[in-house]
C-alpha cells in the first residue's frame, strides 16, 4: 500500500480491482487506494470530498462504488466511478449513522 490504513474498507470492484478507503495512521483522510491483484500494484485514487473513517462501502450493479457516512457531518455519500476514476458526490443521507 502506498500509506499504511486501518478503520478503512476494502471493496472488490468488478473489474478485479480493490478499492480501499479511509483512514491511514489514525486520521480520517480523502485518498483512496486502488490494489491490482493480476499486477500486485497500488495506485492512489482522485481523492474523496470529505474524509471518512468507520464508513461503509457498496458496489452497486452498474459497477459504481458507494460510500457512506463517518466524516465531519456524518451524513454524506458519494459514488466512485472506476472506469473515471472519479468521486461524484450524493444527496446526503436522512440521519447520521455512525458504525461502531
Amino acid at each position: 500500500m502506498n500509506t499504511p490504513r486501518n478503520e478503512h474498507t476494502a471493496t472488490l470492484l468488478l473489474n478485479g480491482k480493490v478499492l480501499v478507503t479511509g483512514e491511514d495512521n489514525n486520521s480520517p483522510v480523502v485518498t483512496a487506494q486502488l490494489h491490482d491483484p493480476l499486477t500486485n500494484n497500488w495506485t492512489l485514487t482522485a481523492s474523496m470530498s470529505v474524509p471518512r473513517n468507520y464508513h461503509i462501502t457498496s458496489v452497486l450493479s452498474n459497477g459504481k462504488v458507494l460510500i457512506a457516512g463517518r466524516n465531519s457531518s456524518n451524513t454524506s455519500s458519494e459514488l466512485y466511478d472506476s472506469e473515471t476514476n472519479s468521486w461524484k458526490t450524493t444527496a446526503n443521507m436522512n440521519v447520521a449513522g455512525v458504525l461502531n
